[in-house]
């Protein structure tokens, strides 16, 4: 996404790229702890590099998405985290864990299944309770900015489905949000392709005027 996050900063925004130690070194809970630390740094260093801190947007594709999402649901539940949080993108995230665990198998999803505890370090119920704890269809609440999901429709890794559960449960909370399916795009993303999506979604934030 480097080319899509330079045309965005071109725009003015101050877009940053977020690191993130990899599993099984760390659970999914610690990866989205990663996002909400860098977050939280940024956002103290707001004047040395240009961020309005009232006006911040998470936005990640495929497993970022994941993290995005998860992130964006603690830091609006959380006080003092001297930012505010106007939108979350989600481009083809796996938001429902449970979704993928029984309907995409993979090497991945074994791993899962044998190691519950690689969502947040303990194991003391089955695996469909711990992930409960880090997935993002589990924890969804009202209190979510403007949320944009963008998915293609030929996606086999992280199947469409998977966001319109998302949607559904967003739209059933009140949630002011917006599903764009793009047809034949598979996983893979076509920058050129999402770009007038994401373009639109920050014009209606007011985050950049064309």
């Amino acid at each position: 996404m480097s080319d899509a996050l330079e045309m965005y900063a071109a725009e003015g925004l101050t877009v940053a790229t977020i690191d993130y130690t990899l599993g099984p070194e760390a659970t999914i809970a610690e990866q989205a702890r990663c996002v909400l630390d860098a977050a939280q740094y940024l956002c103290k260093n707001a004047q040395k590099y240009q961020i309005d801190t009232a006006r911040v947007v998470f936005m990640g594709v495929s497993s970022g998405a994941h993290l995005a999402a998860r992130a964006a649901e603690s830091a609006v539940e959380q006080t003092g985290a001297g930012y505010t949080l106007a939108g979350l993108i989600d481009m083809a995230g796996p938001a429902s864990l449970a979704y993928m665990l029984e309907n995409v198998p993979s090497t991945l999803s074994a791993y899962f299944l044998a190691h519950p505890e690689v969502f947040d370090g303990v194991a003391d119920g089955d695996v469909y309770t711990e992930l409960a704890k880090v997935d993002v269809l589990e924890n969804v609440t009202d209190r979510l900015p403007s949320v944009l999901i963008i998915h293609g429709d030929a996606d086999t890794t992280v199947p469409i489905e998977v966001s319109a559960l998302l949607y559904d449960a967003l739209t059933a909370l009140g949630v002011s949000v917006e599903f764009n399916v793009v047809e034949g795009m598979s996983h893979t993303f076509n920058v050129s392709v999402v770009d007038p999506y994401v373009r639109a979604y920050l014009r209606a934030l007011g985050l950049i005027d064309a």
